[in-house]
């Protein structure tokens, strides 16, 4: 298992939630609100973007955002992206759910919503769900990261055999033998185990029961078997059987014959063949005022979705643009501050001045330090002029420590206001970019606005197909058709019916013999 930190998590049109990005930096956070402000929406999209379930340990569940009415918004994707640092490498790992249109034959160009799709990227590379599920797993188990993380997932969604295999794993297994041995008179489990583990045991006494309990439900059914296994052919005659089974099977194939003679009506079958032509000219009819009726509206709501979706993009940007210009607000701000000191810095360093004395001849000592004798002049010339070598190569250093200090400071100074002329213009650039984005926003929306006032009209003056006349003819030929099929119908329902009736009593009659036969065998 590996170390796991989350730095930040975004949401995108996610159960309701908009944009929102919840940065943690890695470090422990609590996340408070009143009730249906989000919080549970956080943790569904945690545990999704990582186990394709919610927080409740449930895959099928709503992602989708709802408008005011509580129907799904279509046309827009639903994103969930989040930034971990794994064992210190930064990782990211995005998940986007979206419709899936499918274009059906003789449709037009209307496409359908035939469902949905979600597309897994990891480090911003597409991946396929079964890499993504595995590269998850290469991190942790989704059991042991949901026993860490929730304190209901343990006693509500692991069976009991997991749960004891998880305790086991931390308190450590009892053998069979140390239960023996804690416990005087358990020795004789040893002989009734012979070998086996207690589980293993529990399952073949449970088997042997099983057992023992089929054989006993099944005694009474077995006597029974036996009972009626003898039967009484004193007064049977089975030559005189086996012709009268003969004779019946004729009878019964004479009358099957007549049957389907009546059930072959041609009046009837040509009939039902008009019948199914006016209802595929009737479906044909309805085909054609629906593709006249909704090709407009169909094309129009294509529109519309491709404009939402540009909206959704425009609005996105619009919050990427305000984090930009927000950023550069910061940094321009700090480097400002750090530039002002670096100023503050360079006045000191200039003002400082060099504070050793400058010797002079009068200083010299001309006096022998081991005699007290005076020195001669040429001694004392030599010594003053060692002590003002010694005084000017102090000076020079001390200048070209403060020149090069001084032109340090100068050198950051510059970088740091190229840094903020830089940014100043990214800053100015931004906010163009959104004053135009903004616009282009407005101007989309104006679109989308007048489009659903089109779709809208479109609605409303649509007819119903019941309306139409050519329609209606059709329908009152249909009902003819069926009216004739059912008087035709009618007419030999009678003969039907009394042939079956007889087939039934030569069919009784027939098993009745045979009964009686098979108590010979």
């Amino acid at each position: 298992m590996k170390k796991m930190l989350l730095k930040s998590l975004t949401l995108r049109n996610f159960k309701g939630i908009k944009d929102f990005t919840l940065e943690t930096d890695g470090e422990h956070i609590q996340v408070f609100g009143d009730n249906a402000t989000g919080k549970t929406t956080l943790f569904d999209a945690f545990i999704w973007l990582l186990f394709d379930k919610d927080s409740n340990n449930k895959k099928d569940f709503a992602i989708k955002t709802l408008d005011k009415d509580n129907n799904e918004i279509n046309g827009i994707d639903h994103e969930v992206e989040g930034v971990f640092s794994i064992d210190g490498k930064e990782t990211t790992l995005r998940k986007v759910y979206y419709e899936k249109y499918t274009k059906r034959r003789n449709s037009g160009p209307t496409k359908e919503l035939t469902g949905h799709t979600t597309d897994h990227y990891i480090d911003a590379v597409p991946a396929k769900k079964k890499e993504y599920d595995e590269f998850i797993k290469s991190i942790i188990d989704e059991n042991t990261f949901k026993v860490l993380t929730s304190p209901a997932y343990f006693n509500e969604h692991l069976g009991k055999n997991e749960r004891r295999d998880i305790l086991l794993e931390i308190a450590g297994d009892v053998a069979d033998e140390e239960v023996i041995n804690s416990k005087k008179g358990l020795d004789k489990l040893r002989d009734v185990l012979d070998g086996r583990g207690i589980e293993a045991h529990q399952k073949m006494i449970a088997n042997k029961k099983k057992d023992i309990n089929k054989k006993i439900d099944e005694v009474p059914l077995r006597i029974d078997e036996v009972d009626r296994g003898k039967p009484d052919i004193s007064e049977l005659n089975e030559d005189q059987i086996k012709s009268n089974i003969e004779q019946l099977s004729r009878e019964l194939d004479a009358k099957q014959e007549e049957l389907n003679r009546i059930q072959s009506g041609g009046e009837v079958t040509e009939k039902q063949k008009q019948l199914a032509e006016v209802q595929g000219e009737l479906q044909e009819i309805k085909n054609s005022h629906q593709a006249d009726q909704y090709a407009k509206i169909n094309e129009k709501q294509s529109v519309l979705n491709g404009l939402e979706k540009e909206k959704n993009q425009l609005e996105q940007s619009i919050n990427q643009l305000n984090n930009r210009i927000f950023t550069d607000d910061e940094s321009i701000q700090r480097l400002n501050k750090e530039a002002a000191d670096l100023r503050q810095q360079w006045q000191e360093v200039n003002a400082k001045e060099y504070d050793g004395i400058k010797p002079t001849k009068d200083d010299q000592d001309c006096a022998c330090s081991a005699c007290g004798q005076e020195l001669p002049a040429d001694q004392v010339e030599a010594a003053h002029e060692k002590a003002m070598q010694s005084y000017e190569a102090n000076l020079a250093e001390f200048n070209r420590r403060k020149a090069q200090q001084l032109e340090d400071i100068k050198a950051s100074g510059t970088q740091k206001t190229e840094k903020i002329n830089e940014l100043q213009q990214d800053r100015t650039s931004a906010l163009q970019e959104l004053e135009q984005t903004h616009s282009q926003l407005e101007s989309k929306q104006s679109e989308i606005t007048e489009l659903n006032t089109d779709i809208e009209n479109l609605h409303a003056n649509v007819s119903d197909i019941s309306e139409n006349a050519q329609y209606q003819a059709k329908q009152k030929e249909a009902k003819q058709i069926e009216q004739d099929i059912k008087q035709l119908k009618d007419s030999v329902q009678e003969s039907m019916q009394k042939v079956r009736t007889e087939m039934d009593e030569l069919k009784s009659k027939k098993a009745g013999y045979e009964q009686n036969q098979a108590k010979f065998e």
